[in-house]
C-alpha cells in the first residue's frame, strides 16, 4: 500500500508540478493575486483607526528653528583681464 510512499523519488518526479503551474499561463494570473493581496494587506494595516495609522498621519509638521546664517565670505582679488586677440589685417576685411 505505501510502496509509492516510500519509494519516491524527487529527482526523478518534480518536474512534474511545471506540467499543471505552467508558468507561459500562470505567471502573469499569480502576479496580479500577488499584487491584490500585497495592496489589500496595506490598506488593512494603514486604515484609519488601525495601531499602524500614525504611519500616515497628516498632523502638520514639526517647526524647527532656522539655521544661523553663515558669515559672508571675503571678496576674492578681481582676475586680471585676458589678453586681447590680434586684430585681422585690413585687406582681408575690406574683402
Amino acid at each position: 500500500m505505501f510502496e509509492k510512499v516510500f519509494n519516491y523519488k524527487p529527482s526523478e518526479r518534480d518536474y512534474l508540478v511545471w506540467t499543471i503551474v505552467h508558468p507561459s499561463i500562470w505567471l502573469i494570473p499569480i502576479l496580479i493575486v500577488t499584487l491584490l493581496i500585497a495592496l489589500a494587506v496595506h490598506g488593512t494595516v494603514l486604515q484609519e483607526g488601525s495601531k499602524y495609522y500614525f504611519l500616515v498621519d497628516e498632523a502638520a509638521p514639526v517647526e524647527t528653528a532656522a539655521a544661523p546664517a553663515a558669515a559672508p565670505a571675503p571678496a576674492a582679488a578681481p582676475a586680471p583681464a585676458a589678453a586681447e586677440a590680434p586684430a585681422a589685417p585690413a585687406e582681408a576685411a575690406a574683402e
